[in-house]
C-alpha cells in the first residue's frame, strides 16, 4: 500500500491530536463524557478539504505575478510551487477545521447540559 507525504502528514497530525485529546480527558475524570461525532466530522472535513484543495489548484494562473515570483519562475515551476503550497495549506486546513468543529460541538453540548441542569427545559 502506498501513501503520499500529504496523507502521511495528515495521519500523523490526526493521531497526535487524538492522543492529546485522550490525555486531556484522562486528566479530569469529573468531566462530562459527551458523545463523539469524530467519524462524521472527519468525513465532512475530508470532503470539504478535498473540494477546497481542488478549487485552489484550479485557481493557478500562468499570468499571475504573485504565483510565479514576479516572473522568476517558468509556468511549469510556478504551477508545481503552487501545487506544493496548496498541498501544505490543505493539510493545515484539514486539521484546523477538525479541531475547531470538535471544540465547538463540545461547547454546544456543554451549553445545553448547563441549561438542562438549570431547569431551562422543565
Amino acid at each position: 500500500m502506498k501513501i503520499s507525504k500529504r496523507q502521511l502528514r495528515r495521519i500523523i497530525k490526526e493521531e497526535k491530536a487524538k492522543f492529546l485529546r485522550e490525555q486531556d480527558e484522562a486528566v479530569d475524570s469529573r468531566q462530562h463524557h459527551y458523545p463523539s461525532a469524530d467519524k462524521s466530522i472527519d468525513q465532512t472535513v475530508e470532503e470539504l478539504a478535498e473540494g477546497w484543495h481542488e478549487m485552489e489548484l484550479s485557481s493557478w494562473s500562468a499570468g499571475d505575478p504573485s504565483m510565479n515570483m514576479q516572473g522568476e519562475l517558468s509556468d511549469a515551476e510556478s504551477k508545481e510551487a503552487w501545487s506544493a503550497q496548496v498541498d501544505a495549506a490543505t493539510e493545515e486546513f484539514t486539521s484546523t477545521l477538525k479541531e475547531r468543529l470538535r471544540a465547538e460541538s463540545i461547547k454546544v453540548m456543554q451549553e445545553f447540559t448547563d441549561s438542562l441542569i438549570n431547569g431551562d427545559y422543565a
